[in-house]
């Protein structure tokens, strides 16, 4: 542990009781009156880790919080139950309708954590299909009651598979939503999708077989993944911290994040992982300050954590220490990436979407430039 690095009593504990072995960390940690009970429940709801905490204390805690917990792990665990029905209900569509499909994130990686699909707490269902399979996809879930979030006509549903790699759609009856993707997130990584299904190989999941990436791959990009929401949430840094205890191919691991300037993303997350639990090797000079930076933010996170916001995510994929040209192209797929506006703004060919976007967000950062130079000269009025 970097001395530099202070974390409370209640976070390092809440850290390890998470993890797959909590149940002994809960019983070697400190005793039950040295620690703030409050402060706990109220950062493992923030974090989302009340499922691994709920299993991990049983009745060691306080009554009232104990109560508090269970509570919500039963909700949880029933959401997760209703995650897990209705992924083997869409698997089963596929399978009949020969959709080739892989499973990211979600039930299949809380079943790979914590070996239950029902430990880990999902916010909706990330299934990656075949481009030219979106619009069956789409009829598909249809007729499983799923609707588009962002429903569009069909000219319009040309355009965001042109310019965008997902589609969320929603259940009515029962909320849960699958977050279909036909391509990767270019501002979390610089993959093709097509290396993605090169890698994905069989899987069993609940008895069936799907489809999955290697562990390397999966690993790398959990990393971007957490790197371009800041690892706001204690789950993600669990899954790493569990991931990376295992016998994984680090050579493949590392030529992967090189190969798709990765790099700071694997580091960043291994670094912070390495403070919270302990390590033996330094942090980096080069993400000291973004380390402790995070971990600060995990200590105290605000009142309400939200996982899409575009202008603290680009912050700090910004902040890590990659080449400028990356910089350049996060910042230049941010603002040519068009949002439900543009898409209302009529018939256009695709990638004047694109074009639309851009010209907004200049728009928006020129007024914003301007009431800066305002207040800076004292000429606001």
């Amino acid at each position: 542990m970097q001395s530099q690095y202070s974390l409370s009593r209640e976070f390092r504990w809440l850290a390890a009781a998470c993890l797959p072995t909590g149940v002994q960390a809960v019983a070697d940690g400190p005793a039950r009156g040295e620690l703030c009970w409050r402060r706990i429940g109220r950062l493992a709801i923030q974090h989302q880790v009340v499922l691994p905490l709920a299993v991990a204390c049983g009745s060691g805690m306080p009554p009232a919080l104990q109560a508090e917990l269970a509570s919500e792990s039963r909700f949880l665990a029933a959401v997760a139950m209703m995650h897990v029905r209705q992924l083997c209900r869409v698997l089963v569509a596929f399978e009949a309708a020969s959709i080739d499909a892989v499973l990211v994130k979600g039930p299949a990686l809380s079943a790979d954590v914590y070996g239950s699909a029902l430990a880990r707490q999902s916010n909706d269902l990330d299934i990656l299909v075949r481009r030219e399979s979106v619009e069956r996809t789409r009829s598909l879930l249809h007729s499983l009651g799923f609707t588009e979030m962002l429903p569009l006509e069909a000219h319009l549903r040309d355009a965001l598979l042109e310019t965008q790699h997902e589609c969320l759609y929603r259940s009515a009856g029962t909320g849960i939503c699958v977050d279909l993707h036909w391509d990767v997130d270019t501002t979390e990584i610089a993959i093709d999708v097509e290396e993605l299904w090169a890698d994905a190989r069989p899987h069993r999941f609940m008895g069936r077989r799907v489809m999955r990436l290697s562990p390397e791959l999966e690993f790398v990009l959990l990393c971007a993944h957490g790197s371009k929401h800041g690892w706001d949430r204690l789950k993600w840094l669990v899954d790493i911290k569990v991931l990376s205890d295992r016998p994984l191919a680090w050579e493949k691991v590392w030529q992967l994040a090189q190969e798709h300037d990765a790099t700071a993303e694997v580091s960043t997350a291994m670094a912070v992982v390495g403070a919270i639990y302990g390590a033996a090797e330094p942090v980096p000079v080069a993400i000291q300050a973004i380390v402790k930076r995070r971990l600060a933010r995990l200590e105290h996170p605000p009142a309400r954590l939200t996982e899409d916001s575009p202008v603290r995510d680009v912050g700090f994929m910004l902040s890590l220490p990659k080449p400028w040209r990356s910089r350049l192209a996060l910042v230049a797929a941010m603002a040519t990436r068009p949002a439900e506006r543009e898409y209302r703004s009529g018939r256009l060919p695709p990638f004047m979407y694109r074009i639309v976007r851009l010209r907004r967000v200049c728009a928006i950062a020129a007024r914003m430039a301007m009431a800066l130079m305002r207040r800076t000269m004292g000429l606001s009025t």
